[in-house]
């Protein structure tokens, strides 16, 4: 998923004035909140933190409390389950629906005949 790092390696979902784009797996099928709580360093980067400590990419590691992150993602992929039963069963219901009409078709078909 392509996530937007600003100066400080912070991720964002949407591009904005200063951002550059990053692409890392590690993002993909997660929410916003938890893209946001991440700092991602890339390859051949390097990140120092306001006490001097350096890092070098790639890292990726939170930059806030994470546990809110952790939270709002659960339900995130606790929703993205439903939509996917939700969606099959939307499915299975137009194929049966289709069968359905195409039975009382060839009904009608045969007794015009």
């Amino acid at each position: 998923m392509t996530v937007y790092i600003d100066e400080d390696y912070r991720c964002h979902v949407q591009d904005g004035e200063g951002r550059t784009a990053a692409d890392h797996p590690f993002f993909d099928g997660k929410c916003a909140a938890f893209i946001e709580a991440y700092r991602f360093v890339p390859e051949g980067r390097a990140w120092k933190r306001e006490d001097g400590a350096a890092f070098k990419g790639e890292m990726i590691a939170p930059h806030t409390d994470i546990a809110p992150a952790l939270m709002i993602q659960k339900e995130y992929d606790n929703m993205s389950e439903n939509a996917a039963d939700y969606v099959a069963a939307y499915e299975e219901g137009v194929k049966s629906a289709w069968a359905s009409s195409l039975v009382s078709l060839r009904g009608m078909q045969k007794n015009s005949s």
